[in-house]
């Protein structure tokens, strides 16, 4: 059993599944997958071969993991996990360059323009060319909505369980649109991109999940509170789904907009979004003790946001 890698990976967060499921294809049922979380203690690794994937222990507790396992390989492209890393792997302020660096048996590779499933793809499977599935996920993951049809596709992505071979399933039916050209309704020639197969399918329903979503959001957006962030006036809605989705529209005419809800641990988690020209969440997570880029981070806490109290 020690034989077999412990593959460590981001809970809760597609990238960070994909990332696992890139590790699946090369291990198979040969390693253990564990989910895990930030401010959370790491599992038992001695004498075992980790692979920590979209996903960065700070580097006192990742020195201590070292200690005890055989090695110790991490994936990760969050810039505020690599500000903790400056001036031990890489220089200060270089966190917008890619790096790998290491000491002993423990050795990280960092990348600010890939995500974690990117990442583990090109590890995992050296030479062989992405899915459409992984582009996907790194699109959403990133914030970057420049693949087509992203929004629709990932829509209906996401309304499926954490299954490896639910993804195997969907990296093999989602064929990548192709630029076509086609009429719009006065017959001017408008370009576009055309798909085939699973993904034909994938886009209607995504497109359908996108319209519920948009109702979903705006009723819980109605909820949202002014409270102050990181010194920043900013609106805050209470919800546990389409977190994003939630902080990106209270995001509109602000620094940048947040939300949150109480996980079962009792913590209370947060999420942050920015647009073009706001605020760089990951600065304002880093000062939480989370992280994330800058469009997109997240945090945790243990007590509710005193602003917020007066209102419950």
């Amino acid at each position: 059993m020690l034989n077999r890698p412990l593959v460590l990976y981001h809970a809760g967060c597609y990238d960070g599944f994909t990332a696992a499921w890139c590790a699946w294809k090369k291990h198979g049922d040969q390693a253990d997958y564990l989910p895990v979380q930030y401010g959370q203690p790491p599992p038992d690794v001695t004498d075992r071969n980790v692979e920590v994937l979209d996903f960065c222990y700070p580097h006192d507790v990742l020195q201590e993991m070292a200690r005890k396992a055989r090695y110790i390989r991490v994936l990760d492209h969050h810039k505020s996990r690599a500000r903790d890393m400056a001036g031990r792997y890489w220089e200060e302020g270089d966190e917008e360059k890619d790096f790998s660096a290491g000491f002993g048996n423990l050795i990280c590779f960092y990348h600010p323009k890939k995500s974690g499933a990117r990442l583990a793809w090109e590890h995992y499977q050296t030479n062989k060319e992405a899915p459409f599935l992984v582009d996907l996920i790194q699109d959403r993951d990133l914030w970057l909505h420049e693949q087509p049809y992203s929004k629709e596709l990932n829509a209906w992505i996401r309304t499926y369980d954490f299954d490896f071979k639910t993804w195997s399933w969907m990296a093999d039916g989602l064929v990548r649109p192709w630029p076509s050209a086609h009429l719009d309704e006065k017959g001017t020639s408008r370009a576009g991109w055309a798909c085939a197969g699973l993904a034909v399918q994938a886009r209607q329903q995504g497109q359908a999940v996108l319209r519920a979503q948009a109702q979903l959001v705006a009723n819980i957006c109605k909820t949202a509170r002014e409270v102050c962030i990181g010194g920043h006036q900013v609106l805050a809605a209470n919800t546990s789904c389409l977190f994003s989705e939630v902080a990106e529209k209270l995001a509109e005419g602000m620094p940048f907009g947040a939300a949150w809800f109480q996980r079962s641990d009792g913590k209370f988690q947060w999420s942050l979004r920015s647009r073009e020209g706001g605020v760089d969440v990951s600065e304002v997570a880093r000062a939480y003790g989370g992280g994330g880029h800058a469009a997109a981070a997240g945090f945790e806490t243990i007590a509710l946001h005193p602003e917020l109290r007066k209102t419950l």
